[in-house]
C-alpha cells in the first residue's frame, strides 16, 4: 500500500483522538476551563464551514451536467439508496436510545465534499469527476440536514423548526458567501495559481479546526459522554454495517451500469465517504448541549479513515494497468479541482 494511503488516514484519525483524550483531560480536571472553551463553540463552528466551502467551486456544476450519467447514478445511490439504508440501520440498532439514533442518521446522510477526492485518486479513480459531484450533493444534504434533525429529534430535544430559515442562513448561506468572497478575491488579485494554494492550505487545516471544536465539545460534556459511553460498542457495530452494505452497493451498481474503473473508484468513494465535519458543525449549531449525538458523529469519523484506507487499498489492486505513478495528496486533488 502506498506510504501516503497510510499516513493519511492515521495522522487525522490521531488528530481525532487526540483531541478526544485532551477534550476529556480538560473536562475532568478543569470543568470550569471546559465550559469556558465550550461556549467559544459558535466561532470554531463558523470557521470550520467557511473553511469547508473555501474549496468548492460552482463550475463543477456545470461539469456534473456534461457528466449527467455519473452524476445521475451517483446521486441516486446516494440519497435515494445508501441515505435510506443508513436511516433504516440507525433505525433497527438504536431506536430505544433517540439521541444516539439521531446522530448516526446526520451522519449517513451525508456524502463527503472534501478527503473522498484524494481517496479517490489514490484508488485510481477519476478526481476530477468525482468533484463535479460537490456542488449538488452539498445542496441536497443541506437540505436534507434540517428534515432529519427535527423528525429524529424532535421529541427529544429544543431542536426548533420555526428557525429553521435563520440557521440556513447563518450555518450555511453566509459561510459560503464569506468562502466565495475569499476564493475570488484571491484569484483576481493573485491568480490561479495562488488561489489553488489558499485551498490547499484550507484543506490542511479543515483537521486541525475540526480537533479544536472536538476539544471543546468534550472538556464542556464530560459528565454526559461519559454517562453514555455504554451506546458507543453497538453504534460502532451500525456503522461498520453500513460501511459493508454501502460498499456492496456500490460495487452492484458499478456492474449494473458497466462503469470503468475511475468511474467505479469515485462511485465507490462518494457511497462510502460521509461528511461528517461538516454535518458536526450543523448538528452542534442546530442541536445545542447534545453531546450523545456530536460523540456518534466523531466515532464515524474514527472508523471511516481505516475503512477508506482499505477500500482505496483494494480498489487500487483492481486497477488496470499502473495507477501508482498518478497518486496524489489531497492537497494537490483539491488545488487541481479549484483550478477547473
Amino acid at each position: 500500500m502506498p506510504t501516503f494511503i497510510r499516513s493519511a488516514g492515521s495522522a487525522s484519525t490521531a488528530i481525532l483522538l487526540a483531541a478526544i483524550g485532551i477534550g476529556l483531560i480538560i473536562g475532568a480536571f478543569t470543568p470550569g476551563f471546559g465550559s469556558v472553551i465550550e461556549g467559544r463553540l459558535d466561532i470554531t463552528i463558523f470557521l470550520l464551514i467557511v473553511l469547508l466551502f473555501l474549496p468548492i467551486n460552482v463550475e463543477s456544476a456545470l461539469s456534473a451536467v456534461r457528466n449527467i450519467r455519473f452524476t445521475a447514478i451517483a446521486w441516486v445511490a446516494n440519497f435515494l439508496v445508501v441515505a435510506p439504508l443508513g436511516v433504516a440501520i440507525a433505525w433497527l440498532t438504536l431506536n430505544g436510545h433517540p439521541l444516539a439514533m439521531a446522530g448516526l442518521m446526520i451522519y449517513f446522510i451525508a456524502p463527503c465534499t472534501d478527503w473522498f477526492l484524494a481517496f479517490t485518486r489514490l484508488a485510481g479513480g477519476d478526481a476530477a469527476l468525482a468533484a463535479t459531484l460537490i456542488p449538488i450533493n452539498i445542496v441536497t444534504q443541506i437540505a436534507l440536514f434540517p428534515v432529519v434533525a427535527y423528525f429524529s429529534t424532535s421529541n427529544t430535544t429544543a431542536f426548533d423548526g420555526s428557525s429553521l430559515v435563520e440557521m440556513l442562513l447563518w450555518w450555511f448561506a453566509v459561510p459560503i458567501l464569506v468562502a466565495t468572497a475569499i476564493r475570488r478575491g484571491v484569484r483576481l488579485t493573485l491568480g490561479a495559481a495562488q488561489t489553488a494554494r489558499v485551498v490547499s492550505v484550507a484543506e490542511s487545516v479543515v483537521p486541525f479546526v475540526l480537533g479544536v471544536m472536538i476539544v471543546q465539545i468534550f472538556a464542556g460534556n464530560l459528565d454526559s459522554v461519559v454517562a453514555e459511553r455504554a451506546l458507543l460498542p453497538l453504534a460502532a457495530v451500525a456503522i461498520v454495517a453500513f460501511f459493508a452494505l454501502s460498499f456492496g452497493l456500490s460495487q452492484l451498481a458499478w456492474k449494473a451500469f458497466s462503469l470503468n474503473h475511475a468511474e467505479r473508484a469515485a462511485l465507490t468513494m462518494t457511497t462510502s465517504a460521509r461528511n461528517a465535519p461538516l454535518m458536526l458543525a450543523l448538528t452542534v449549531a442546530a442541536i445545542p448541549d447534545q453531546p450523545l449525538v456530536y460523540s456518534i458523529i466523531i466515532l464515524g469519523m474514527l472508523l471511516e479513515f481505516p475503512h477508506l484506507t482499505a477500500v482505496s487499498h483494494y480498489l487500487r489492486k483492481c486497477a488496470p494497468g499502473d495507477v501508482e505513478s498518478a497518486a496524489e495528496t489531497p492537497a494537490e486533488t483539491v488545488a487541481s479541482a479549484s483550478r477547473r
